[in-house]
């Protein structure tokens, strides 16, 4: 009996069932056994039942076909997946691949006009997709909303504070704003002191917030409009409008709010007037919008790097029309970038590539309304964004 690789050779007697399976995500042949009652379809072994659906974010390779896994290098999923194992499979119609998935980006409510806000500047959603946190520059106050789960489009105000801080008294000063992996710490910049303060609460579910401390400077952050915050929460990325850059900030442990300057990225050229920047879940790389049309990518080689570099840029006046927001998933291989003329998609399959104009902007209900600022969950699935329509709210969109 002689068998090969999970099957028998043509004119061998051998039983199938004697011979060694196929591992699931590894090429197969028609006949071939699979490991676990697995199924050979399109020349890979898939579970069966299929589980838990992959994404091109927690799949090594970057690539997610048949709900398994691949390797670029596997010549069944090179067409598939891509050369650089950056896309998913083969997405038909008006479909496009996103962070590993084929579907479209499709409106699915609004929230917070119940709130009376007058203008949001601010939007930080939890990687749950679940909670957003708001901030309303003219009120100086972030709102805090929830919902059930991701189906729901009934959204909940939970709790909210002042940002105003030292006795403050003016109007208009709060700007960008990040929620904590979390939910219990908030960054929200004050423009009128210059710094970016730092809020807490007990818990998830506490509705108390509590001033702890604040950082920056007149120099470094006069206008901070848009702040994203690592997972550890050791870092902070700050994008100032004024300076036209992305200041870096560290601190050495959680036991401490003491935030000091790393690095600064950008210039009046590179990063022109930008509002809201996205950085990548291994905190290597580092997408800040220009009005200059297009989007410059600054990367790091290592986590403990302060030294960032300008490795390259993306958009033109038709993929990234005055480009003021850029959002990434965590593992960088998708972002969404708003302009003056709505939300574009790109992904990352070895280079950035332009893949369609994901939400148009307009008075229609699916259609985005003088949008500035936006948030995107780290999986690529559920975005927000802040509109000035008939009301001041938060427009939500999952892609699906």
């Amino acid at each position: 009996k002689e068998c090969c690789t999970g099957y028998c050779k043509p004119g061998k007697k051998g039983k199938a069932g004697r011979c060694r399976c196929v591992a699931v995500g590894k090429e197969c042949s028609a006949g071939q056994l699979c490991c676990g009652k697995g199924t050979c379809t399109n020349g890979i072994c898939t579970k069966e039942p299929v589980g838990p659906a992959c994404t091109a974010d927690t799949c090594p390779y970057g690539c997610c076909l048949n709900d398994v896994c691949q390797s670029a290098a596997n010549s069944q999923t090179t067409a598939a997946c891509g050369t650089a194992g950056g896309a998913c499979a083969v997405c038909t119609g008006s479909d496009i691949c996103f962070a590993g998935a084929c579907g479209t980006w499709t409106y699915q409510g609004r929230f917070g006009a119940a709130n009376n806000m007058t203008e949001i500047t601010g939007l930080a959603i939890s990687a749950d997709g679940l909670t957003v946190a708001v901030n309303d520059r003219i009120s100086n106050t972030v709102f805090i909303s929830t919902r059930p789960d991701r189906a729901s489009t009934t959204w909940t105000l939970q709790s909210q504070f002042s940002t105003l801080i030292d006795g403050q008294t003016i109007t208009s000063a709060s700007y960008g704003v990040a929620l904590s992996p979390d939910l219990k710490t908030i960054w929200a910049s004050n423009t009128a002191a210059q710094c970016i303060a730092v809020w807490t609460r007990p818990s998830a579910s506490s509705t108390t917030w509590t001033y702890q401390n604040r950082f920056g400077s007149l120099a470094d952050t006069p206008d901070v409009e848009g702040i994203v915050v690592s997972n550890d929460t050791l870092t902070i990325w700050a994008t100032d409008y004024t300076v036209e850059n992305v200041t870096v900030w560290n601190r050495p442990n959680t036991s401490t709010w003491a935030f000091t300057k790393s690095a600064t990225l950008g210039n009046s050229t590179d990063t022109s007037y930008p509002i809201q920047s996205g950085v990548t879940a291994d905190t290597l790389t580092v997408l800040a919008p220009s009005n200059q049309d297009f989007v410059s990518v600054y990367t790091r080689p290592s986590a403990a790097s302060t030294t960032w570099t300008k490795s390259t840029t993306f958009g033109d006046t038709v993929t990234a029309k005055n480009a003021c927001t850029v959002m990434v998933s965590a593992g960088g291989t998708a972002s969404l970038v708003l302009g003056s003329d709505g939300v574009n998609a790109w992904t990352y399959p070895g280079a950035w590539t332009w893949q369609t104009k994901a939400i148009r902007q307009g008075s229609g209900a699916d259609e985005l309304t003088n949008p500035l600022v936006g948030a995107m969950t780290t999986d690529g699935r559920v975005a927000v964004f802040a509109e000035e329509g008939t009301a001041i709210e938060v427009a939500v969109w999952t892609f699906e």
